[in-house]
């Protein structure tokens, strides 16, 4: 999907985190709004006789409900994928006990094997997603959730982005509005209409060959709440407290700032993030749907 901006393959698109970077920094795609959070399905299991179970919960100095301590977590097996959201959020937890990645045995894993070598016996903590089988095992007694992304604030968003070249343009300019108008007026919907929305999943999915139960269907369209248009706005006016950029940008060099961390990307990527993005474009939609 970013790659196919080189040859001005889409004029607006949506992604999390790994659109969002490399289409802002190596294409010059330009931000238009923060579409909704981005963590609600990211969490840590133990097995239910974990220690970090027995130590309980209010050690955390970023959430007071992750469980352990920074005894309990030390020099735990953590089976985690690396470099990606998941990793960034495992950072995050440990943050919180005045823990590095040094002070665990981290064990890299893409997420599937991670999940299934840990229901085999492996590991003591393991890191996953919905999509990857989280939400089973939030049903198996047998495991225990000790800490999931709303709970440790990862900032990750999805977000709406347009294509440098097509955003001049007066027609495709005054194109996305009528999207963006046609997006919120179905938040609106979904909030008035909860139940039947959650059946309009269940179908969708159903016919995209991806079947969805319809607990599952209403868990994905509840976890990850979406920011009503003023709240949108705000964010890409605000100053970031003691920053000379917003909120919203704050929120992606954050996450940006592990990657570099991490070495998949480079130093001066935030330098180079900022200026992308453009609030005119809401703040018109909004005017007009008053």
């Amino acid at each position: 999907m970013v790659e196919s901006l080189a040859s001005n393959g889409w004029d607006l698109g949506m992604s999390g985190i790994g659109g969002q970077l490399p289409g802002a920094i190596n294409y010059d795609a330009i931000f238009l709004s923060p579409v909704n959070l981005d963590d609600g399905t990211q969490y840590l299991f133990v097995r239910n006789n974990s220690p970090l179970l027995a130590a309980g919960t209010g050690h955390n100095s970023i959430d007071s409900r992750i469980y352990g301590d920074a005894a309990t977590w030390r020099g735990k097996k953590v089976l985690c994928n690396t470099g990606a959201v998941l990793h960034y959020f495992l950072i995050r937890v440990l943050e919180g006990f005045d823990l590095t990645p040094a002070d665990i045995q981290f064990i890299a894993l893409d997420v599937a094997t991670a999940g299934s070598a840990f229901k085999a016996g492996e590991g003591d903590i393991v890191a996953m997603t919905g999509s990857a089988g989280a939400l089973q095992m939030l049903g198996d007694p047998d495991f225990k959730v000790v800490a999931n992304g709303p709970w440790v604030d990862t900032g990750l968003m999805g977000c709406t982005y347009a294509n440098k070249n097509s955003l001049p343009d007066p027609d495709k300019r005054e194109a996305m509005k009528i999207f963006f108008k046609v997006y919120y007026k179905t938040l609106e919907y979904i909030q008035a209409n909860f139940k039947e929305c959650v059946d309009l999943v269940v179908d969708f999915s159903e016919e995209q060959g991806n079947a969805m139960d319809q607990p599952t269907a209403e868990y994905y369209l509840s976890i990850d709440p979406y920011y009503p248009i003023q709240e949108a706005v705000n964010m890409m006016t605000t100053k970031a407290p003691g920053k000379d950029h917003t909120i919203f940008e704050d929120k992606i060099i954050r996450v940006l700032n592990f990657f570099i961390d991490s070495g998949s990307r480079q130093q001066g990527d935030a330098e180079k993030l900022i200026g992308h993005l453009d609030p005119s474009v809401l703040r018109e939609v909004m005017q007009e749907m008053k």
